[in-house]
């Protein structure tokens, strides 16, 4: 049996001792997680740290108690509905709160919380701005309240609270008043309201519990306080045979692996339409289990299917989506960013420069190649260039920014850069642009297509920040891709799921080998131990020297292969002892800088070199120069050209 009582007290973590006659206050440390683990076999599931969003509808009054009375039936935005006694003058919170429409969904329930109890004294102001701003806090582990809509109690450690009930219901009869007043539900059936109605006033359903079961029931937190968001990503649907309690076990398992104890974990993703209400609260009721406050999934229409089921009228039901849909706290797995499904396929037409054209939702406005953490890997950017030219060949038409003029050098070297400059990808400068914002204005015949339509358009980036209105304001569907990608997307002129016919224009690795080599790009590689063992040790050496390999760093080599890369010019070095590329961290697509003295009278053999990544890592390693001789044929270039 659980209890659950209706409260209007602010309650207080029980660390936090008080003897105020509003009762107890839940504070809590907001705080974000970063991304990790791989899905399992069974479920399509990935973690991601929820970006910060905002919720348009909300506005802020510091003085008067909030409410979201009026007509339920045909519920304009939260903030037409609010009532209010005095106006708040700051009009820089007015306006952040206006733009706050994708906060993650939990923390728009604790944000509408705050504004409705704000106060001055029990809720402040200051308190709503450091929900809005809760990714910016979280490093400084800030403390807010929370006002729950009600309190569940576990039945064991509850029994007190239901003998001081029956008092109370005694109390009541003896002055006279209505014990029915005094009621707690008993029935996980009526204690999910997910929407409250006090006398016409709509406020959404929260509860803070003493018990693992609070989180099956709308709970947002335990006498711990509420915390931080983390999101799992949810997408596809169950096998056949795969079972409730295998999903569940699996969710478990990834999120202990990654870490979210203290915090919201707030399910999302296309999988979560596919999810039953009852494997959602299995999943919700396990959050002790993998050390969550609470797993939180987004109202939507399994949640009102459920509701109907359990006997809501269907006056109610429409209440409670129409509430919920109006102040952005409904979820609906059928839309893409808010586009309703019949809206999907609208298509926008405008004049651009002089010629017919249109745009649709998903439409590519931005495709540019840019940022040092793709740009300085030269594989990726001359695949860029390959996918350019393969286009041009074939008749195809569509920014570049790299990190530094050593990326212009090899794409001109190569003869690419001209096919980059065909399909628009010309260099506008160096450093960072795009990925901070930095991509300048669309044309305006293309901005003002997409506010005037309300058009979802996109952008495709090789940068490393992709959140809303970062690389752009008027781009609201942000993608990041390799260098090729973005140009193929570029041709494509979409972001939206449609077969792109690559491979005809797809480069191979070997092609980007033989462009390293066109380009005078020096090679290194990466090796295990007794690298080189095998016949035909020498042609083996030769081979690397023609692809432009100067250098291979191996746990040790084979004695005559060794030899041969000397005499082809190739510098042998060895990791130190317990050392290797996967203890090292290194992945192969680092640009490496060797520490070896320029003048060869300097090196002496088997002395140890500093080998630096440009990610930044720094390792040492022995130079396998074995004789003065080994020098002399290295000094000349290797025996080919004595």
């Amino acid at each position: 049996m659980y209890i659950t009582s209706g409260t209007s007290a602010l309650l207080r973590r029980a660390s936090h001792s008080s003897s105020s006659s509003a009762g107890k206050r839940v504070f809590s440390s907001l705080s974000r997680k970063p991304a990790s683990p791989s899905p399992s076999p069974s479920v399509n599931g990935n973690l991601h740290s929820l970006g910060q969003q905002h919720l348009r509808s909300l506005s802020y009054l510091s003085a008067a108690r909030w409410s979201h009375g009026v007509d339920w039936k045909s519920p304009p935005s939260l903030a037409a509905q609010i009532r209010i006694a005095s106006v708040s003058s700051d009009t820089l919170l007015h306006r952040k709160i206006a733009t706050m429409d994708k906060l993650p969904y939990s923390i728009r329930i604790l944000l509408e919380s705050a504004i409705r109890n704000c106060d001055g004294f029990q809720v402040t102001k200051e308190d709503v701005e450091k929900i809005i701003d809760w990714e910016n806090t979280s490093p400084k582990l800030v403390e807010i309240p929370f006002k729950p809509a009600r309190v569940l109690l576990q039945d064991f450690t509850g029994v007190p609270a239901v003998v001081d009930l029956a008092c109370m219901r005694d109390a009541m009869n003896k002055l006279g008043s209505d014990s029915n007043k005094i009621n707690p539900l008993v029935n996980l059936e009526y204690l999910g309201r997910v929407v409250f109605n006090t006398d016409g006033i709509l406020y959404p359903d929260s509860v803070v519990g003493t018990d693992s079961h609070t989180t099956m029931i709308d709970g947002l937190a335990d006498e711990h306080g509420v915390a931080g968001v983390v999101g799992f990503k949810l997408s596809g649907k169950l096998r056949n045979g795969v079972t409730a309690t295998d999903l569940v076990l699996t969710v478990t398992q990834m999120l202990r692996k990654h870490g979210v104890v203290g915090k919201f974990v707030e399910f999302y993703g296309g999988g979560v339409g596919e999810i039953s209400l009852a494997d959602r609260a299995t999943i919700a009721n396990m959050s002790p289990e993998y050390g969550a406050t609470m797993g939180f999934f987004p109202v939507d229409h399994v949640t009102l299917q459920y509701l109907k089921l359990t006997g809501r009228s269907d006056e109610t039901v429409a209440m409670i989506e129409a509430y919920l849909r109006a102040n952005k706290m409904f979820v609906d797995y059928s839309e893409g960013f808010a586009v309703l499904k019949e809206a999907q396929q609208k298509v926008a037409s405008f004049s651009f420069h002089g010629q017919p054209a249109e745009l649709k939702h998903g439409s590519v406005v931005i495709a540019a190649i840019t940022s040092c953490t793709n740009t300085s890997n030269p594989s990726v950017m001359l695949g860029a260039g390959l996918v350019a030219k393969k286009a041009c060949e074939l008749g195809l038409q569509t920014s570049l920014a790299p990190g530094s003029g050593v990326v212009t050098k090899y794409l001109q070297k190569s003869g690419l850069q001209k096919y980059l400059n065909q399909q628009g990808f010309n260099i506008v400068g160096y450093g960072c642009t795009t990925c901070i914002g930095n991509s300048g204005e669309l044309d305006e015949s293309v901005a003002a297509t997409i506010s005037e339509n309300d058009i979802v358009a996109a952008a495709v980036l090789s940068g490393n920040r992709n959140f809303e209105g970062r690389v752009h304001p008027l781009t609201r569907a942000n993608y990041l891709a390799s260098p090729p990608l973005v140009v193929a997307y570029a041709l494509a002129g979409t972001a939206r799921m449609v077969k792109m016919c690559i491979s005809g224009i797809w480069p191979s690795t070997e092609e980007v080998a033989e462009k390293y080599k066109s380009a005078g790009q020096d090679t290194v590689i990466l090796a295990g131990a007794e690298y080189g063992s095998g016949s035909s040790r020498d042609w083996a050496a030769k081979g690397p020297m023609l692809l432009g390999v100067k250098a291979v760093i191996a746990k040790s080599f084979e004695r005559i292969h060794r030899s041969n890369l000397v005499g082809m010019g190739i510098i042998p070095l060895c990791f130190k002892p317990g050392e290797d590329a996967d203890t090292l961290g290194l992945t192969g697509h680092e640009r490496y800088t060797i520490d070896l003295p320029s003048k060869i009278s300097d090196i002496r053999p088997g002395q140890d070199v500093t080998v630096v990544t440009d990610s930044g890592k720094q390792f040492t390693c022995t130079v396998r120069f074995d004789t003065e001789v080994e020098l002399a044929y290295f000094n000349h270039g290797g025996i080919l050209p004595m």
